[in-house]
């Protein structure tokens, strides 16, 4: 006994959700289940699907009530009244009856939630499923997020819903592109598929720029899911002005932000935000960001005044900068993993507000936010990062404060190291320490020896390497600076390795790790042991590569390294492969593949290029279908297995003795 509509198309995907969705309305403690999300996640067909699925417990039926077209909330029990057939009140009606009701769209006439829970209150058998863009906020709720499709999924719905536009239709790489663009939002993908009718896939890709506006959809749509802009404009308009006024200065933000950058920047309250989310169109993710769709943040877009936009701006950098201050509460200082994690999560934030900096001259703004992010720029992007520089210098001349140019000047160094230009990079380091000891900053002059030695050793300048090294590790040693001490071990034995001094640079290897280890500096320890461990198996030294490669590894993990961790796998790759495993090495070989698609940097493209060659020597079927399955690992899945593959095949936990 139902009144469920008959869909025109068939459901694609969303076998997972489903599923979840089925369990949770058939526990005996939930009677009001809310399925919410942003327009167009396709929350009515997914309610409309796991209603049907879940009938057979609901002996007295299943009865959908849409409210798209109802105007006031009290409009709201009279429609569930008609859908059941109407003659009595709605409580009169369902009384102790098992059924199942659907309230569709309920975001427009959220003040009926009291209506809902009166319902419930008198009838003890009925349940109630809500698709909203707003949680109901009632007492017994349960909230089931509905976001955008998984990737294949998403995949399988443009292809089934382009083939019904037109037969032919061949699915190419530019798909998941596609599919991507649109967040991922079914609406969306339905919208786009239907072009390609007319359009090829690039055709349809490069319109998606106006997606809000030129994807349309057919005459038997709602009017407002006729078009994508529509569907945000009706979410838009139910919000109160202030809400209105935040949803548009959070588009300023490029990516997720972190709630104190939302409330700097913005000016927002906890209590708007929290709203925001509510309504589904400010998304929280794991992290504990939060962010919003691509569509939503264009629509939110141009709702913000140039002024207003230009303001919020300035207040993004102020806040950036001082997010990336050595004693913040957001940094957590400690000499490299902590710069790389946050600003590669504040990359496009950063681009933002240095495009700021340049379009209104703000010079030491832009340099200053730059130095702040010092052991972030060169590995990731070292042209974008001098060229900042360079812009930067030139435009404040002699305005630029000693200090602040001097780690322009050492942050300009470190971009010529990572492109092989250490001849200029010793230029700007020792430009560097020159201003640096006139303005009294004598540790960070002295930090910069261990560059300069680094510098040196790259343009085989052994012995002036060694120098710099040993004289930096006295004074290291002498004034406690023991990350500085790890450094300069560090350098110490990448010399003798140049040297050919094996057993002293692995010795000095080990003590460099531990004085690391000893003073937390858990980053130049997976650094030096995976550095170590590399030179170890290209030496065609297994055994002695093992424990270096599992520590490595383990200790790039703890830090989330993601610019060194391609590196670090492919250490433990290569050692598989060299042991006759080609399943192992293949496993982790994928997985490195699919960071360098997911996660592009030069350092993964520079891993690929340095190790693939060295590969090659097994591959095979095992190591091809391996391959294969290791591109869907997750990335912390892929380190436990190289770990465990190191380690297994020696049975240590410590680092070698004597």
């Amino acid at each position: 006994r139902t009144n469920l509509p008959v869909t025109a198309s068939s459901f694609v995907g969303r076998a997972v959700e489903l599923s979840q969705v089925r369990q949770t309305l058939e526990r005996d403690d939930v009677r009001l289940l809310t399925l919410a999300g942003p327009g167009g996640s396709g929350k009515t067909r997914l309610e409309l699907q796991a209603a049907a699925a879940a009938a057979e417990a609901s002996p007295h039926g299943v009865w959908w009530v849409p409210l798209a077209a109802l105007r006031e909330p009290g409009e709201v029990a009279a429609a569930a009244t008609q859908a059941l057939g109407g003659g009595a009140p709605l409580a009169e009606l369902v009384a102790d009856r098992r059924l199942l009701l659907l309230l569709d769209n309920f975001e427009h006439v959220i003040a009926a939630a009291d209506d809902v829970a009166s319902l419930l209150a008198v009838c003890p058998n009925v349940k109630v499923l809500v698709t909203s863009r707003e949680r109901l906020r009632l007492s017994g709720e349960h909230v089931y997020e509905v976001s955008g499709l998984t990737s294949p999924d998403a995949r399988s719905l443009f292809i089934t819903r382009a083939c019904a536009a037109r037969p032919d239709f061949e699915p190419d790489e530019l798909v998941d592109e596609i599919c991507a663009r649109l967040d991922e939002l079914p609406l969306a993908i339905e919208l786009a598929a239907a072009r390609t009718s007319l359009l090829g896939s690039r055709q349809l890709l490069d319109r998606l720029g106006t997606r809000l506006d030129s994807l349309r959809g057919g005459r038997d749509a709602s009017t407002r899911q006729r078009t994508l802009r529509a569907t945000i404009e009706w979410s838009y308009e139910l919000l109160e002005p202030g809400e209105q006024q935040v949803l548009a200065a959070l588009s300023v933000f490029r990516a997720p932000a972190t709630v104190e950058a939302v409330e700097h920047v913005t000016g927002a309250d906890v209590v708007v935000l929290e709203s925001l989310v509510d309504k589904s169109l400010l998304r929280r993710l794991s992290s504990g960001r939060v962010g919003m769709l691509e569509m939503i943040r264009s629509f939110a877009a141009e709702q913000l005044p140039p002024a207003d936009r230009d303001n919020l701006l300035q207040r993004l950098i102020t806040h950036l900068t001082e997010a990336f201050r050595p004693d913040s509460p957001e940094h957590q200082y400690s000499r490299g993993p902590s710069e790389i994690a946050l600003a590669q999560a504040e990359r496009p934030n950063v681009d933002l507000a240095l495009g700021w900096a340049r379009e209104h001259g703000a010079a030491a703004a832009g340099l200053t936010l730059l130095t702040r992010l010092e052991y972030y720029w060169p590995t990731n992007d070292p042209t974008a990062a001098r060229d900042h520089i360079d812009h930067f210098l030139a435009v404040a001349g002699d305005d630029v404060p000693p200090a602040l140019r001097a780690h322009a000047l050492r942050l300009r160094g470190a971009a010529y190291d990572l492109v092989g230009r250490s001849d200029l990079a010793v230029l700007e380091y020792e430009a560097a320490v020159e201003l640096l000891y006139s303005v009294g900053e004598h540790a960070e002059a002295h930090h910069l020896a261990h560059r300069i030695a680094n510098s040196a050793l790259q343009a085989n300048d052994v012995d002036r390497a060694v120098q710099l090294a040993t004289e930096a590790l006295a004074y290291d040693r002498q004034h406690g600076r023991t990350h500085d001490e790890a450094a300069a071990l560090g350098v110490l034995a990448n010399a003798a390795f140049v040297r050919g001094e094996i057993a002293q640079g692995i010795q000095l290897s080990y003590e460099s790790a531990a004085v690391a280890d000893r003073c937390g500096f858990t980053w130049w320890k997976g650094i030096v042991l995976a550095s170590l461990a590399a030179r170890l198996v290209a030496a065609d030294d297994p055994d002695a590569a093992r424990y270096p490669a599992a520590a490595g590894l383990e200790a790039l993990a703890e830090v989330d390294d993601r610019i060194n961790l391609p590196d670090a796998l492919a250490v433990v790759a290569g050692l598989a492969a060299i042991q006759g495993n080609p399943a192992v090495a293949g496993l982790v070989w994928g997985a490195i593949e699919a960071l360098a698609r997911d996660e592009p940097r030069p350092t993964t493209q520079r891993t690929m290029e340095d190790y693939g060659p060295k590969l090659r020597r097994v591959h095979g079927q095992e190591f091809d279908e391996a391959r294969q399955r290791g591109q869907a690992l997750a990335v912390d899945a892929a380190v436990a297995l190289a770990v465990d593959f190191a380690r297994g095949a020696t049975g240590r936990t410590g680092a070698p003795t004597g």
